[in-house]
């Protein structure tokens, strides 16, 4: 039976000494990772490795039964429910190709392929948030599912943590970039191995740490350029002058994504990073439509929040604007109409509940309703 290029990939990924940029010298210097795996010592020579690289690669790779080790590895990661993505695969997410190193492979729990057509935007930020940082990102990721968008982080305590939870509660689509293997008994931390778990129902939970790695200080970093590859914009809700949101924020700007900051008080220690980000050119943003603005994705957003209305939802729509309405105008409006059903005053008003719900339009007054800007 042919072993897949991506096992070999993973058998060389259990290696510490080779991180990304080494695997792609391999990939560009043998053509496949098997070849890699096979090569010689002469040959390894020709990638300028350090020695004891060369030489942890020679001994893992020497090892008696290689196919059969590979194959066996495989077969354990299936066995945990977990998915190895390689580059070359058609379920890699795009955005990450565009990376200036991206990551030759995932360790996926769940299915990625969810995010393939997806738009998505990470929302990070302090393990510390205040009450306003905890409403600000409920408010923030409920609008971003009700746009179609798919809501990426990092499982860490705070901002993470509660933005994947509102993504559920939203039912949207959400993806955890952990620091440490995808499995159950490895994923960091590990106190929120249960949210990794409906994540991975919905989404998907993703490293590109092998299965029952430990969690290692680089580790951290190479979570957060995944979190922002990922991710068309990052939006930076509260954290500290010096914290790991900053360094995602970073690396976002490095891939020319765009970084998003909520202002904050200056007296509250955790605005001090999104209000340094906003002197930085950050996109100041007081709404979710401020990022659908940035990423000329308004319209799309409106149609999303259109596609699952009624008939009588979407007759009343037409008859509200930016400026107040009330029900009984609807009504008079649609009984002098040519077209459509006409609608009872008690029909009219739970059009209006249910399109108020739905996040679509906002009660202005006493029975009076208007669009919600975006």
């Amino acid at each position: 039976m042919k072993i897949e290029d991506k096992f070999y990939l993973h058998w060389l990924n259990l290696l510490p000494e080779l991180g990304p940029k080494r695997l792609w010298k391999l990939k560009r210097y043998f053509g496949s990772f098997e070849a890699a795996c096979k090569a010689k010592r002469i040959d390894l020579a020709a990638c300028r490795f350090p020695p004891q690289t060369c030489i942890s690669m020679l001994t893992r790779c020497n090892e008696v039964g290689l196919e059969k080790r590979v194959a066996a590895e495989g077969d354990k990661i299936a066995r945990l429910g977990i998915n190895i993505v390689s580059y070359d695969d058609d379920q890699f997410p795009p955005l990450l190709r565009e990376m200036a190193t991206p990551p030759l492979l995932l360790y996926c729990r769940g299915d990625v392929s969810k995010i393939k057509d997806k738009v998505c935007v990470a929302v990070v930020g302090t393990r510390r948030p205040t009450a306003y940082g905890l409403a600000v990102t409920e408010k923030f990721v409920a609008d971003l599912v009700a746009a179609g968008i798919a809501v990426v982080s990092g499982l860490a305590f705070g901002i993470d943590i509660a933005a994947h939870r509102a993504t559920l509660k939203n039912n949207g689509t959400t993806v955890a970039v952990v620091p440490s293997g995808v499995d159950e008994l490895s994923v960091y931390p590990q106190s929120h191995s249960r949210v990794a778990d409906s994540i991975a129902e919905s989404g998907c939970v993703i490293s590109e740490c092998p299965p029952a790695s430990d969690t290692l200080p680089f580790s951290f970093l190479a979570r957060n350029r995944i979190i922002a590859g990922l991710c068309r914009g990052t939006l930076i809700i509260e954290c500290a002058e010096r914290s790991g949101a900053l360094i995602t924020a970073s690396c976002a700007r490095d891939e020319n994504r765009a970084v998003y900051a909520v202002p904050g008080s200056i007296f509250n220690p955790m605005s001090l990073g999104p209000n340094k980000l906003l002197g930085q050119g950050a996109v100041p943003v007081n709404s979710t439509a401020d990022i659908l603005k940035d990423l000329n994705l308004l319209s799309t957003a409106v149609e999303a929040k259109k596609e699952n209305l009624t008939t009588e939802e979407k007759q009343v729509l037409q008859y509200i604007n930016s400026a107040s309405t009330s029900a009984d105008t609807i009504v008079k409006t649609i009984a002098a109409g040519s077209s459509g059903r006409r609608l009872s005053h008690a029909e009219v008003i739970a059009a209006l509940s249910t399109l108020e719900l739905k996040g679509i339009i906002a009660a202005c007054g006493l029975e009076e309703y208007c669009l919600i800007d975006y």
